[in-house]
Parts: structure tokens; C-alpha cells; sequence
């Protein structure tokens, strides 16, 4: 019978670099685990065991957040910037013009990044206050509801109304 070996890595003082490159491009623990050929437990355990790995990783994620915090303002606020393109002057002939641009401020992007900001003020859910309240039915027809809606019915709670009605 043949032993299966399990695959070992061993630490390397390039680790941390490499982990930090791939924390700026958003890989999450799991796949860098996954990179590095090494279960997510082993790759929890070098984040105790080597601080300058917790460090990189830190930054790696820090940064990368920050650049998605900076594009969304300048996309809520707008921002303009200059490009260049090539133009036709006439037969073979073209020339570099420089093109000045303009991004409109972006409703969405506002709302996302005050959400972000300050949930209680500007987050995208509104919250919903719900008390039990009985309510009595003494006469509803069902006679007139398909059998998907006499589903539904069940499925929000009329389940004795139903059966009653299926019943007779």
C-alpha cells in the first residue's frame, strides 16, 4: 500500500513580499494559502508565528483599500484629466492631439461612499419595525387562486386557512 506525503512548504524570507503583492491585488488569506500550496491553517498559523508576514499583509490590504476609497471619491465628486489621441489630418497623415476630458460627478458613487462613511445617515437600507399583530379572518374566498398562489398563501403563514379550504 502506497503512503500518501503530504506537500510541505517551507518558509522562505520572500513570503512576505509575495503575500503583500498579492493582498494589493485583493486575493483573499484562502488563496494566497492556495498560492503558496499550504492549508489555510498552516497559513494562519505563519501569520502568528512571523509578524513581518502579519505586517505585509496588513499593508497590502490597507493600500488596496485605500486606492478603492480614492477612485469612488473622485468618481462621487468628479474629476477631469487630459488624453491624448491620434488624429487623421487627411490621407497617411495623423498627428498626437491632446483632448481634454471631463467625468461628471456620479449620484451612485455619492451615495455608496456616504454610505460607507456614515451608515446611520446615508445607508442603503431602511430599517423596518415589525410587531406581531393577530389578525382574524372569518370569511376569504380561495376559490379563485391558482395552486402556486395557494403556495404563497401557505408559505406566509395562512397554512390553516388553506388546509380548511382544501378541506371542503
Amino acid at each position: 500500500m502506497e503512503e500518501k506525503r503530504e506537500h510541505v512548504v517551507v518558509w522562505g524570507k520572500n513570503i512576505p513580499h509575495q503575500a503583500y503583492r498579492l493582498a494589493l491585488l485583493g486575493h483573499t488569506d484562502r488563496e494566497m494559502a492556495e498560492y503558496f500550496e499550504i492549508s489555510v491553517q498552516t497559513f494562519n498559523m505563519w501569520k502568528r508565528v512571523h509578524p513581518e508576514l502579519k505586517n505585509a499583509l496588513r499593508l497590502g490590504k490597507d493600500e488596496a483599500s485605500m486606492k478603492v476609497v480614492q477612485t469612488l471619491y473622485r468618481l462621487a465628486t468628479g474629476y477631469e484629466y487630459d488624453e491624448e489621441v491620434l488624429v487623421q489630418k487627411g490621407k497617411g497623415v495623423s498627428e498626437i492631439q491632446t483632448i481634454h476630458r471631463v467625468v461628471k460627478p456620479s449620484e451612485y458613487a455619492c451615495t455608496k461612499f456616504l454610505a460607507a462613511k456614515n451608515r446611520g445617515v446615508w445607508g442603503d437600507s431602511s430599517r423596518l419595525e415589525v410587531t406581531n399583530t393577530n389578525i382574524n379572518i372569518s370569511k376569504f374566498d380561495f376559490t379563485g387562486l391558482t395552486r402556486e398562489e395557494m403556495k404563497l398563501m401557505e408559505a406566509i403563514g395562512m397554512k390553516q386557512l388553506v388546509q380548511d379550504i382544501g378541506d371542503s
